[in-house]
C-alpha cells in the first residue's frame, strides 16, 4: 500500500505522514530537507541553487516512491510536486532557466515512464494566511528568506494538480478543520479513506 500525503508548505504533511505510518503499520519515507546539500543557500541566491536544491528534492521523491512501490509505505511529499508545483513555480518567478526547467521535466517524465501510480494521494489543505503564520512559527531560515508571494504561487499550483488529479483515489482534507496532529485526528481520517471511490486495493488489511 503506497500513500502519499501532498500539500503546501506548513500544511503538516509530515506529521500526518508519521500518524499515518504509526496508525496503519506502514513505513514512513519523510521528506529529509535538512539533508538537502543546496537548500540552505538557495534563498540567498535562488538563481545559481534552484536547479541543483530542486533536483536533488525530485530524486529523493522518486527514490522513496520506489521505495514505497516495494515495500509499501506513506511518502511525505511526492516526484509529482517537485516537478508540477516546485520547479513550475521556481521558473515562474525566474529561479531556473528554461534550460534547467527542461531537464527537470526530462527526469520527471522518465519517474512516469518506471514509477507506478500510488494507490491513494492525501491531499492537504489549509488557507494561505494560516500556512504564513505556521511557517512564521517553526522558524526554518529558508522558508523566513523567501517572498510570500512565492508560497502564495505554490499553493495555487497544489490546488491546480490536484483538482486535475486522476492518477489515483484521492481524499483532500483540510487541516485547520481536524488536528492530525492528534491520534483523535488520524482516527478520523483513517474513517474516511474505506469511502473512497474507486476502493482501493490492499487498505482492508491495514484497518
Amino acid at each position: 500500500m503506497h500513500i502519499i500525503v501532498a500539500g503546501p508548505t506548513a500544511v503538516g504533511k509530515t506529521t500526518t505522514a508519521r500518524g499515518l505510518s504509526a496508525r496503519l503499520g506502514l513505513s514512513a519515507y519523510l521528506e529529509e530537507a535538512e539533508r538537502n546539500p543546496f537548500l540552505a543557500r538557495f534563498p540567498t541566491d535562488p538563481a545559481k541553487w534552484a536547479f541543483r536544491s530542486q533536483l536533488w528534492f525530485l530524486l529523493h521523491a522518486m527514490e522513496w516512491h520506489a521505495r514505497c512501490t516495494m515495500g509499501g509505505g506513506v511518502q511525505d511529499h511526492s516526484y509529482y510536486e517537485a516537478y508540477l508545483v516546485f520547479s513550475c513555480v521556481q521558473r515562474e518567478f525566474g529561479y531556473l532557466t528554461s534550460e534547467d526547467h527542461e531537464l527537470i521535466k526530462q527526469a520527471a517524465a522518465v519517474a512516469g515512464l518506471i514509477l507506478p501510480n500510488p494507490d491513494l494521494v492525501i491531499q492537504l489543505v489549509a488557507p494561505q494566511n494560516v500556512l504564513i503564520e505556521r511557517m512564521s512559527t517553526r522558524g526554518r531560515r529558508h522558508e523566513r528568506a523567501l517572498p510570500k508571494s512565492y508560497f502564495a504561487a505554490l499553493d495555487r499550483r497544489q490546488h491546480a494538480l490536484f483538482d486535475g488529479w486522476t492518477r489515483s483515489p484521492l481524499v483532500t482534507v483540510d487541516t485547520t478543520e481536524i488536528d492530525l496532529r492528534t491520534p483523535t485526528g488520524i482516527d478520523a481520517l483513517v474513517e474516511r479513506l474505506p469511502a473512497v471511490a474507486p476502493p482501493i486495493a490492499r487498505l482492508d488489511r491495514h484497518l
